[in-house]
């Protein structure tokens, strides 16, 4: 029989023993998410929220033990906030489109060279877009028709008054003429 000093000592090797194991088992857990964590592309894109935050959620299920031993959270911590701050900027391009495609939308639709200075200004409002927020302007093919209307009428307008020109000038030789 083991007397009480050795059964301590016994008892003390096996929580040792078992704490180890689980100290062996919180880091392999840890050594997962940290892979998952590398694995991350750089840059991050939108199109790499869904990873990022599958990422995250794994390692808040992990007990504080357990995230104790990822040593690269500063990493997941920024890619969450690219992410964020990626998703704010998406935000902010689909508000600047919107707010063209409502200047464009209230073109009417029968455009007369009175129409001509608020064609002008939603031009201006889309070549001030970004590339990105400009790729996000649905109905862009009605501005390039209106666009296109307003130069055919200043060009007709040209015409037209070129013409009449020619005409006074005319008339204006016949009657000396008589």
């Amino acid at each position: 029989m083991l007397h009480q000093a050795q059964q301590a000592l016994v008892s003390l090797q096996t929580k040792a023993e078992q704490e180890a194991a689980l100290q062996r088992e919180n880091e392999a857990i840890a050594k997962g998410i940290m892979a998952e964590i590398a694995a991350l592309p750089n840059p991050l894109t939108l199109l790499d929220a869904k990873a990022v935050q599958n990422v995250e959620q794994k390692f808040e299920r992990l007990t504080k033990a357990q995230q104790s031993f990822v040593t690269n959270q500063d990493v997941l911590q920024a890619a969450v906030m690219a992410i964020e701050e990626l998703q704010a900027m998406q935000q902010a391009d689909e508000t600047a489109a919107a707010a063209v495609e409502e200047v464009i939308a209230a073109l009417p639709v029968v455009l007369t060279l009175e129409h001509a200075e608020d064609v002008a200004q939603a031009v201006a409002a889309f070549d001030a877009l970004t590339a990105a927020q400009q790729a996000l302007v649905t109905n862009q093919d009605e501005l390039d028709e209106a666009k296109a209307t307003i130069a055919k009428l200043q060009a007709t307008q040209k015409a037209n008054e070129a013409a009449a020109v020619a005409m006074m000038e005319l008339i204006a030789t016949l009657e000396g003429t008589l």
